[in-house]
């Protein structure tokens, strides 16, 4: 799965979160996370997590916003040629599928200076078991679904 990570903010706090927030998913394994723009926009990404960082007295406010990209439209592009669907076909399909992203959470955290670093370990924890888990299963049941024969 990838990830695109933003994370903006008005401290230097911003460079502490953006590397805890790197090192946590990436720690989760199958996370490949951009922090620039992708090679091909939205082409690979399926979430893309802003951060946006505010100091406040003794510590943080962090905004975390999720967003899905492109999902449906990659989803159908490899159902479709999954069951060999002809390229006419699944060019037509594509056609009719938007390519915007979906605000899938927004959520306002806060935390002290000292406790920044557990708090972007619990944040990435929660991203993965609300988003990334649930599409960890949907691939592991496509995976495991017998391939229908190609039809005629």
């Amino acid at each position: 799965m990838t990830v695109y990570l933003t994370v903006g903010g008005q401290d230097d706090g911003t460079t502490l979160i953006k590397s805890y927030a790197n090192r946590e998913l990436r720690a989760l394994g199958d996370v490949v996370v951009w922090n620039g723009a992708p090679p091909v926009p939205q082409a690979s990404t399926e979430y893309r997590l802003n951060l946006v960082v505010l100091p406040t007295p003794g510590g943080y406010a962090i905004s975390v916003v999720v967003q899905q990209l492109n999902t449906t439209r990659h989803l159908l592009k490899q159902f479709l040629e999954d069951k060999k669907i002809s390229p006419e076909i699944v060019s037509a399909a594509l056609s009719m599928v938007d390519d915007s992203s979906i605000v899938e959470g927004h959520s306002l955290r806060t935390c002290p200076s000292s406790g920044l670093e557990a708090e972007i370990k619990e944040l990435v924890a929660k991203f993965d078991v609300e988003y990334l888990q649930p599409r960890r299963a949907f691939w592991q049941l496509h995976m495991n679904s017998p391939k229908t024969p190609k039809q005629n």
